[in-house]
């Protein structure tokens, strides 16, 4: 979890894409901490859309010691739970969708990636990706978050 230990702190984001429109503005805040344990990242995290709570939820990140991977799970208070597996290249941590429970009509039939792109200590990137069976995965929309300083 070395490699995810940037992440953890408090974090304020601005979202671009996601279906906005001009007169949408997206504000996101993150926080993570070691716990339950040193081996495990968990945090929380709300998304306001033009000020208004959108969404909310909970993720846990952990590296998976059998498959070699790094395992994200997020639950999204829109009511679904989104297993992940990743990996990392480079600075870019890339999470591939292996299964979403209670998964909503519009994400069927969909491939779902997503992403975080550490730029620094201080700042990263984290975003959503989806493909059509057989197609390119296309950006659905990022944010960029920065440090919270006190």
């Amino acid at each position: 979890m070395k490699e995810l230990s940037f992440i953890v702190g408090e974090w304020d984001g601005k979202g671009e894409g996601f279906d906005t429109g001009p007169e949408s503005d997206i504000t996101n805040k993150m926080s993570f901490a070691y716990d339950p344990s040193p081996g495990i990242i968990s945090g929380r995290f709300e998304a306001r859309r033009s000020g208004k709570l959108e969404n909310q939820g909970i993720m846990i990140f952990m590296y998976d010691s059998n498959t070699k991977k790094y395992v994200r799970k997020t639950v999204y208070s829109y009511g679904f739970l989104m297993n992940e597996v990743g990996r990392l290249i480079g600075n870019k941590f890339v999470f591939e969708c292996i299964g979403v429970d209670s998964e909503p009509s519009y994400w069927k039939g969909l491939r779902i990636r997503t992403f975080i792109d550490r730029i620094s200590n201080n700042e990263f990137l984290s975003g959503l990706e989806t493909a059509k069976p057989g197609g390119k995965f296309k950006l659905f929309g990022r944010t960029r978050f920065r440090r919270r300083t006190k």
